[in-house]
């Protein structure tokens, strides 16, 4: 029973450690838009309803330090804010999709993915492309 419940807490949804920025305000969305100026921003969308998006979201937090080197990790839960996704949508003019990935610089969607397209390697790599540009 206990390890049903350990199990239970994982999946929850809610943030386990300090790996990610939660996207919880509408202001939020415009905060990392602007700090892509600055450096690139990476949104996950979480869907605490899916499989896939848990186990993509495992596979970045694996990389989560080599990911951080190098962009700010955000995450928003989809289905307990619906609005802010909703408004990423809109913003970046791209289609819903849970799980998904978007990498943004300079206030542009550099790379997006979703479903078994989002995986760590694939980003280090874009973000690897990043910083080749701006040296």
């Amino acid at each position: 029973m206990k390890l049903f419940n350990l199990f239970k807490k994982k999946r929850t949804g809610k943030m386990e450690s300090s790996t990610w920025n939660t996207l919880s305000e509408f202001k939020d969305v415009q905060a990392i838009l602007d700090k892509s100026n600055e450096r690139p921003q990476l949104i996950y969308k979480h869907s605490t309803r899916c499989s896939v998006s848990f186990v993509l979201k495992d596979d970045l937090e694996k990389y989560a330090e080599q990911i951080s080197q190098k962009a700010d990790l955000n995450i928003v839960y989809v289905i307990q804010q619906r609005n802010i996704s909703n408004a990423i949508a809109t913003e970046f003019k791209i289609r819903h999709e849970s799980p998904q990935a978007i990498l943004l610089k300079d206030g542009e969607v550099i790379w997006k993915g979703s479903h078994w397209d989002v995986n760590a390697e694939e980003i280090l790599n874009r973000l690897k492309s990043v910083t080749i540009e701006q040296t």
